[in-house]
């Protein structure tokens, strides 16, 4: 029986895929660039920051220094609504999968601007910031991160002129000296599989279609929880 042209092209497809992961085991898909030190992690209570945009409204796109890693990330503006909805997300899933006691992004805000209140100088590091909220707030951790990039995809699900576009990270720091305990970025342009044939994770994972923002932002979030230590909360 002969192969329609379809099942000889995806065939030889996932073959190219297979050879080309097993003679470059560094070359795998789907990762995030994620570290945790290897050690037993104590985390049982946990400030939930969340998500901040990296750049204001009014700001131009351009070089962001992280303030917290000190890397050096390309960063637009990203609309509070996302930002807000990324913080949602964020929520939902680390309270139910992570096994944290959880301080909510609410009652940490209103510690956080108390502590910005009493700067007089206006000009507190944020890490400084950060390890005084969780020090105030008796937390092993604090969760935080930067939105860099949200771009929506111009066009529909099997034709795009611009694909979408995000970057994203998260950090688990420990106030008592200001570690980070474990980090996480993610930042994908969805390509075609022609262009990327290494990338056949994302393309499974969107149907073959073009995916919007969110839609590829999930992915990486979905990652990145999976991927972050696991409390030793009640």
């Amino acid at each position: 029986m002969k192969m329609e042209p379809v099942a000889k092209l995806y065939s030889v497809c996932c073959l190219m895929i297979i050879l080309a992961l097993l003679s470059c085991p560094g070359c795998w898909p789907g990762r995030n660039r994620g570290s945790v030190i290897p050690e037993t992690l104590e985390i049982r209570k946990v400030v939930i920051v969340g998500f901040m945009s990296a750049l204001s409204p009014t700001d131009k796109p351009g070089i962001f220094t992280n303030p917290l890693s000190s890397s050096l990330v390309s960063a637009e503006p990203v609309p509070p609504g996302i930002v807000r909805r990324m913080n949602e997300i964020l929520l939902e899933k680390v309270s139910t999968q992570k096994n944290y006691d959880l301080i909510s992004r609410k009652q940490a805000i209103g510690v956080y601007s108390r502590i910005i209140a009493s700067d007089r100088d206006i000009a507190m590091a944020p890490m400084k910031v950060v390890r005084k909220l969780g020090r105030e707030l008796n937390a092993d951790a604090v969760l935080l991160g930067y939105i860099y990039r949200w771009q929506e995809r111009v066009g529909s699900d099997y034709a795009v002129k611009t694909p979408a576009s995000v970057a994203f990270d998260l950090l688990l720091i420990r106030p008592d000296d200001g570690r980070i305990l474990w980090k996480s970025k993610f930042e994908k342009t969805q390509k075609s599989l022609s262009e990327n044939i290494l990338d056949m994770s994302t393309f499974l994972e969107a149907g073959g279609k073009w995916m919007k923002a969110a839609d590829l932002a999930m992915i990486g979030l979905r990652k990145m929880i999976r991927e972050m230590p696991s409390g030793t909360g009640s």
